[in-house]
């Protein structure tokens, strides 16, 4: 099975799936690529797969990938099992191509209310950095109610983050 969890930019994506994956051993989450540069406390392989623009300029050796604040995220075919129960997250737009999923596939997308999103997003201290999830954060609000109709289920993660966590976790035990 594949479950599939999107969100906008500090929806909570990390910390649900760490607190699933420690709940389930089951559970795999694959590493993704990205063509973005890696940060000094990050490993390749580890963190992230750091990949050229090029690998995903070759789509077909991609599983699913987007674009998110100007670089490129993904799974390739060859560095992702997508055997047993696999968790996949994404960032917005990415559920788009979400649409042509595989059949034993879960689509759930993190809901955030605006002002408690925004107040996450501008703990970052480089200011293009926020400016850049915030406005990623306001496409993400426009397209929500579609999103919603695109989920099997929604996520609120608003005031307390073990409750999001516990949705997740009895979400995930339906389907396991």
């Amino acid at each position: 099975m594949n479950f599939m969890l999107s969100g906008p930019s500090c929806s909570g994506k990390d910390a649900l799936i760490s607190y699933a994956l420690q709940e389930f051993k089951s559970i795999t989450l694959p590493v993704l690529s990205t063509s973005r540069p890696r940060r000094p406390h990050e490993t390749d392989g580890k963190d992230y797969f750091f990949v050229s623009m090029e690998v995903f300029q070759h789509s077909d050796s991609m599983v699913y990938y987007w674009q998110s604040h100007g670089f490129f995220y993904g799974y390739e075919k060859e560095k992702t099992a997508m055997k047993g129960n696999v968790i996949l997250y994404y960032d917005m737009p990415s559920l788009d191509t979400a649409i042509h999923r595989p059949s034993q596939s879960v689509i759930m997308i993190i809901d955030v209310a605006p002002g408690i999103l925004e107040a996450r997003i501008r703990q970052y201290r480089n200011t293009e950095e926020v400016a850049k999830r915030l406005e990623d954060a306001q496409r993400w609000r426009q397209g929500m109610d579609a999103y919603k109709k695109k989920a099997d289920h929604v996520i609120e993660n608003n005031d307390r983050l073990i409750d999001a966590q516990k949705r997740f976790v009895q979400i995930l035990r339906t389907y396991l």
